[in-house]
């Protein structure tokens, strides 16, 4: 969302090297899968936006004239070129409900024949309860393979360099009287309230500093205040967090949302990068 202010989202063309030229440019449009609903509503979520963006009602009328999803989809990539659309976000994409939209291989299909026909890129966010639209499928697979080494596929951290790099960093972000240096102990406490997860962490190191600055004196961060903001900010996660750092006594079904074991996945995207050019 930070990248896209950097551009407008629509152009209207007048004129071009001194031509007449009447084009209207959408340079992206992000659409979310509404929560628990069809593929068939997240087309429709397309035609909306692009409506309610442009000031019309003519797309939401071309979805109501047939509702099939593979027609619908097909006049999707109509859409796109009718509008000059430069990228399209899916987001939330585990919100799609398989069974509401033809079983998991209806929706395999749906984002294969999307990606196929549409023309331009889309980026398709979600969490780890969407994998199986990439599990299952050789064509959204190898989509997923970057053609250069890089992360896609995002976890929280480890206890690790990595750990140490982003703790240490955003630990200089202090915006109490007093600079609480960074020490074992302080740096153990925030890995363990927080599991690793980026977000989590952050938001932590935010609570904490408030509480700070409007509860303690001296405005120092110690392990007692660090304890009591994660007792409070964080005690609906820390049931979900008990079960992770007990490592395999949990279901790992029980949350859908959460990394699932990538092992067999990762050779097979390894496996896909070595056989497609």
């Amino acid at each position: 969302s930070r990248i896209f202010q950097f551009f407008p989202q629509v152009i209207h063309h007048r004129e071009y090297q001194g031509q007449q030229l009447t084009q209207t440019q959408v340079v992206y449009l992000k659409i979310e899968c509404p929560s628990n609903k069809s593929i068939g509503a997240l087309c429709r979520n397309f035609y909306h936006e692009v409506d309610l963006l442009l000031g019309t009602t003519y797309y939401a009328d071309i979805a109501e004239k047939d509702g099939r999803i593979e027609v619908m989809a097909k006049r999707m990539a109509k859409v796109v070129g009718l509008i000059n659309l430069g990228v399209l976000v899916i987001d939330e994409i585990q919100n799609a409900n398989a069974a509401h939209s033809g079983g998991k291989d209806r929706m395999i299909d749906f984002i294969t024949e999307l990606t196929n026909s549409i023309g331009i890129p889309i980026i398709v966010i979600g969490t780890f309860k969407s994998i199986y639209l990439f599990k299952s499928s050789l064509a959204n697979s190898r989509r997923g393979v970057p053609s250069g080494y890089t992360e896609n596929m995002i976890d929280r951290m480890q206890n690790n360099w990595e750990w140490d790099e982003f703790i240490t960093n955003l630990w200089g972000l202090q915006y109490t009287k007093r600079i609480t240096p960074l020490d074992p102990e302080l740096k153990e406490l925030m890995y363990y309230h927080t599991i690793g997860i980026p977000d989590i962490v952050v938001k932590l190191f935010m609570h904490i500093q408030s509480q700070a600055i409007l509860n303690s004196g001296d405005e120092t961060i110690t392990p007692k205040l660090i304890n009591e903001v994660a007792g409070k900010t964080l005690k609906l996660l820390q049931p979900i967090y008990e079960k992770i750092r007990n490592g395999n006594n949990y279901d790992p079904s029980e949350f859908e949302d959460l990394r699932p074991d990538w092992l067999s996945l990762n050779d097979y995207l390894r496996d896909t990068k070595n056989h497609i050019t």
